[in-house]
């Protein structure tokens, strides 16, 4: 039982008070000081852009097992492609997979937006490379038909959701 509470309080710890407060010393330090240097805005705890027209969040987590990570998210409004009889979205995700699945880093798609995730160590990724990898994910996006959509509009929908 001992355990179990120093495990809650160490998690509350993190969640409420070190997580935040690490998440903004990151906002301070590279690649985010050279995202605002090239058009991108400080919004909360999130870096947002736009690239060829679609919102592009930008933020640091860390996953399980103490790995930093940077993810990056393109927003995009599926629109007539929702198809209750069939998931018209599977379709383009399984077509715009990596080819080398090995040496690529994954495309995570959600309902509406499309990202990947930066893990690292050390020394995050440059900016050049995360606007490059947002470039490249646009470009799927327009290939496909998918229509940018606003934060605003991509909250509302996922109210919906849940």
């Amino acid at each position: 039982m001992a355990i179990s509470a120093i495990l809650g309080t160490l998690y509350y710890m993190l969640d409420t008070k070190w997580g935040p407060a690490k998440r903004k010393k990151i906002l301070s330090k590279s690649p985010f000081t050279e995202l605002f240097q090239n058009g991108f805005q400080k919004m909360g705890e999130v870096a947002v852009g736009q690239v060829d027209g679609y919102t592009v969040l930008i933020f640091y987590t860390w996953q399980a097992g103490g790995r930093s990570a940077i993810k990056l998210d393109i927003l995009f409004d599926i629109g007539f492609h929702v198809h209750p009889e069939h998931d018209v979205l599977k379709v383009i995700v399984n077509r715009n997979q990596p080819t080398n699945r090995f040496s690529s880093l994954a495309h995570e798609w959600t309902k509406n937006s499309i990202g990947c995730r930066f893990e690292y160590y050390i020394k995050p990724p440059a900016w050049q490379k995360l606007t490059a990898k947002a470039e490249e994910l646009t470009e799927i996006l327009l290939r496909e038909g998918l229509e940018p959509i606003s934060i605003e509009k991509a909250r509302d929908l996922q109210k919906q959701v849940n």
